[in-house]
């Protein structure tokens, strides 16, 4: 019996052993190719100081209304995720599209994220482009940000417009 728990004891510790080193191997794996990858990327649009963090900004077209678009929750890259839309915008708007901190090739920051900092922050964006009078578009979680940045900044906002957006009393949320 003894010879039976020994053997089990020494299966059980080398498939261990073994599932630590292929975990070790995949993390180390992706290190490397993240570093390798991050090389590669080109950085779009312009960079906007914000709390000494940098804060990706894509302004395009040249239209004389201004359209800011922020993006749903984990967007990954909304510049790129949205360049459709931007494109068709564009050519008669000068869409302004924001990266919030944690998004595409903005910085992380460890600001918790509430609604009352997103919108200072975006303000603080938009006020560093010079852009002071815009039609607000939201996508998603932005809907909830839009709703309180205009009643903060209601003389600068002149429309709204959600994609999908989400409320502050959204039910089902408690049904999950």
């Amino acid at each position: 019996m003894k010879k039976i728990v020994r053997v089990l004891g020494i299966l059980v510790g080398s498939l261990l052993v073994v599932v630590l080193l292929v975990f070790v191997g995949i993390y180390a794996n992706n290190k490397i190719q993240l570093q390798n990858k991050t090389k590669k990327i080109i950085p779009y649009g312009q960079e906007v100081e914000v709390d000494n963090k940098s804060l990706r900004v894509q302004v395009t077209g040249k239209g004389d209304e201004k359209m800011v678009l922020l993006p749903g929750y984990l967007t990954s890259s909304p510049v790129l995720a949205f360049q459709p839309l931007v494109n068709e915008l564009s050519k008669e708007y000068q869409v302004v599209m924001v990266e919030p901190f944690g998004y595409g090739l903005s910085d992380d920051t460890d600001k918790v994220r509430s609604i009352e900092n997103v919108t200072s922050e975006l303000h603080q964006a938009l006020k560093q482009l010079n852009i002071s009078s815009y039609h607000l578009v939201g996508h998603s979680i932005s809907g909830v940000y839009s709703l309180a940045y205009i009643n903060e900044y209601p003389n600068e906002v002149k429309s709204f417009i959600g994609i999908d957006s989400s409320l502050p009393d959204q039910g089902g949320v408690d049904d999950n």
